[in-house]
């Protein structure tokens, strides 16, 4: 089943174009509002228009031409005067001493008109001079308000901004809360994937390029179901051939103990019993690998640990002689070195063994006859860490990439007939149970392969 798409659809852009319209729509809403109050205000009294006290200014100042004694009392509130005589004498004044300033310069031509608003009439009379100011803007009728409130224009503009930004506010919450909601399904296609949930449906979106990225998860999650599938049964059959190999090796290896056991009753010199131990005691060990083996085919893929605490030195010394085995198949010099053989670690002796082994074995695998192999342990923060070097080519790209995958086999410096790929990924499930970590890394100067194995945790 595909993707069900919505009948009613539209672009993205058209998504936006919408935005920015809601927005613009808004922003003159939120203009016009305050003016809309301004001017039922003004027409109901409260408050007067721009120019009003230039109205009365200019009125006043005729008044003052022609009357005699004029009661400056009388004055409109909102103008204020300052009487000088014809020798710039302060007479009378309801002004500042700023304000007076600022009139005398205005007499004498020299005042420079600022953004305050503040405007002067110059009034001549027989005797003196009356200097009006006033200022451009509306004002509250009522006397109190005028004083201690901001000016009508200042609150009309603080009012379109304040509603500007709320609403504003509003769209961009309203959009993101749409897309949010548009977006869903992808978020929600692309979390079950990550999570590799592949069972369920995806639903559609009313935004067209949105529902082609549904379109292409939903044919991506389809094919990666798929692969999955085909990765999981590749896996199962593995896990059931690896099963089956090790049960059908304990056969072989119980009429090998059988034989060696029967023959160590025989008559025997000294040198043949020491091979019939040999022989016993390989056998024992196989016998131990396969049970890793088993438990590694399970589903779990763990193996079940029995740690105990043994010093480092203790547990080398007890796995020295089947290392020297190992590397006398190829006539090598083995160099162990130890920083503290007392410093005591938490392990699984057994699989322990088999972890330095199979590194042991691919080192001497990819080394020359007659090569060397340094065998190095140092403890670091109180955990141990083991470093095995060889003297061959290094590893390929491809090999330290996935050297440690199950089943990896390296077509330039494997032989099939001998190895499956498992010694590198059994030897990391171990060291990984353990708390440690495997790594594959080539050294600059020689590119001889270096194996990494740390950090072991101590006992102590």
């Amino acid at each position: 089943m595909g993707v069900k798409i919505k009948k009613r659809q539209y672009s993205l852009k058209f998504f936006f174009i919408k935005f920015i319209l809601s927005l613009i729509i808004g922003a003159g809403v939120s203009i016009a509002l305050p003016l809309v109050l301004a001017t039922l205000a003004s027409n109901m009294g409260y408050i007067t228009v721009a120019n009003y006290n230039e109205i009365q200014a200019e009125k006043t100042a005729k008044i003052l031409e022609t009357e005699k004694n004029p009661d400056y009392k009388n004055i409109p509130a909102g103008i204020k005067y300052l009487i000088i005589s014809k020798e710039f004498d302060i007479l009378n004044t309801n002004m500042s001493n700023g304000e007076q300033k600022d009139a005398l310069r205005y007499a004498n031509g020299k005042f420079e008109k600022t953004a305050s608003g503040k405007q002067f009439i110059l009034v001549t009379r027989d005797k003196e001079f009356c200097i009006l100011q006033y200022y451009i803007g509306s004002h509250f009728t009522n006397i109190w308000l005028d004083i201690h409130m901001p000016s009508p224009d200042i609150l009309i503009n603080a009012g379109m901004i304040l509603n500007c930004l709320f609403v504003f506010s509003i769209m961009v919450f309203l959009f993101a809360k749409e897309l949010r909601k548009e977006l869903k399904p992808v978020m929600d296609a692309t979390t079950k994937i990550e999570e590799q949930e592949l069972e369920f449906n995806i639903s559609s979106s009313r935004i067209i390029e949105f529902n082609d990225i549904l379109k292409s998860i939903y044919n991506m999650k389809n094919s990666l179901k798929k692969s999955l599938k085909t990765q999981w049964n590749i896996e199962c059959q593995q896990k059931e051939q690896i099963s089956a190999l090790a049960h059908d090796l304990k056969t072989p290896l119980t009429i090998i103990g059988g034989n060696a056991d029967l023959l160590s009753e025989t008559n025997i010199n000294q040198e043949q019993e020491e091979y019939i131990n040999h022989i016993l005691e390989s056998s024992k060990r196989m016998e131990n690998y396969i049970a890793i083996l088993i438990d590694l085919s399970k589903n779990t893929g763990e193996i079940p640990i029995n740690r105990e605490s043994i010093s480092i030195g203790k547990f080398i010394d007890s796995i020295k002689g089947q290392m020297q085995s190992v590397v006398a198949m190829k006539k090598m010099n083995l160099i162990i070195a130890i920083m503290d053989e007392s410093f005591r670690i938490e392990i699984d002796t057994v699989l322990m063994e088999r972890a330095i082994i199979n590194v042991l074995s691919n080192a001497v695998d990819h080394s020359p006859t007659h090569g060397e192999i340094i065998f190095n342990v140092t403890k670091d923060k109180g955990k141990c860490k083991i470093s095995i070097i060889d003297s061959g080519p290094g590893f390929t790209p491809a090999a330290l990439k996935y050297g440690l995958e199950r089943f990896f086999m390296d077509d330039k410096s494997r032989n099939y007939q001998h190895h499956y790929g498992m010694g590198l990924y059994i030897t990391n499930s171990i060291v990984t149970q353990h708390g440690g970590k495997v790594e594959l890394k080539n050294k600059k100067r020689s590119r001889s392969r270096y194996y990494y194995i740390g950090k072991i945790h101590s006992s102590g």
